[in-house]
């Protein structure tokens, strides 16, 4: 009896301590909504089975694509470069950004504007020539620099999709279910860089509407899109577009395929407590 005695209590000692340890994230409740019926313009397809696949085996970790006015594809890649494929199918070197280029998109200068991971927003000349266009916002710096869009007169619009974990731990934004991410706007002509909309869950893909007069934003870790409102009565509000999406929207355009990433710990994500102890493993 002794020894079962000095068993249970060396594990409640072993649980008191493991709880203890301190966790790397503060984690909140959060009750995700029910998901909906993929029925309709939700029901499961094989469209994409279709796709010609690119540059396939040379390209490891592209999470966005750009098209130059020479029909030039260009994209991301884990180890910093950002690769070209030419008409012909040849894949080459264009830059490098020495970290992780995410979202792309040209401006009218034929400047690639990227959202590096790690390094804020860049824009790169036709030469491959990398320059830091903004690095932080509100003397908060930007820790997973996303996706860009580009108005008529130049204006960037784009997300830091948290302002607290850095890419490799974006899984700990999901388990904090904490509001890190925020839209953001940079003027090339003024050098400003401003905050549009703070405490998104995780922003992502951003797409400016064909008018211009409001942004789209993905909430990831919310299951939705917002508009922001640019021009208008309603200038400077915001509102759900879209809400209670069969999966998590991804980096990229709003109006792209959304629900290709699924909750990895849908029942847990509700309990703070336990996600907050999970997390240490």
């Amino acid at each position: 009896m002794k020894y079962i005695h000095g068993f249970f209590l060396l594990i409640l000692v072993g649980i008191i301590f493991f709880i203890a340890i301190p966790s790397p994230i503060d984690s909140a409740p959060y009750n995700p909504p029910l998901a909906p019926e993929l029925t309709g313009v939700l029901a499961p397809n094989n469209e994409l089975r279709k796709a010609e696949l690119l540059g396939k085996g040379l390209m490891n970790g592209p999470e966005d694509v750009a098209v130059d006015n020479e029909g030039r594809i260009y994209g991301g890649a884990l180890d910093g470069r950002i690769l070209r494929i030419l008409k012909n199918g040849h894949v080459e070197t264009f830059a490098e950004t020495q970290r992780h280029p995410l979202g792309l998109h040209f401006d009218d200068r034929g400047n690639l504007i990227v959202c590096d991971a790690w390094k804020g927003l860049l824009s790169i000349d036709p030469k491959g020539t990398v320059t830091t266009l903004t690095t932080e916002a509100e003397g908060v710096p930007f820790f997973l620099t996303n996706d860009p869009d580009i108005d008529a007169h130049g204006v960037i619009y784009f997300t830091d999709a948290s302002s607290r974990f850095h890419q490799p731990e974006y899984k700990l934004d999901l388990m904090g279910a904490r509001p890190y991410g925020r839209l953001l706007s940079y003027d090339p002509r003024t050098g400003q860089t401003e905050v549009l909309l703070r405490d998104l869950y995780f922003a992502n893909g951003v797409a400016l509407s064909e008018k211009e007069d409001f942004v789209l934003v993905n909430e990831t870790y919310r299951y939705r899109t917002i508009r922001y409102w640019l021009q208008g009565e309603k200038a400077g509000a915001h509102e759900p577009f879209i809400d209670n999406l069969p999966g998590f929207p991804p980096m990229g355009s709003p109006q792209a395929e959304m629900g290709c990433f699924g909750s990895l710990f849908p029942p847990l994500a509700t309990h703070s407590l336990i996600s907050s102890i999970l997390i240490r493993f």
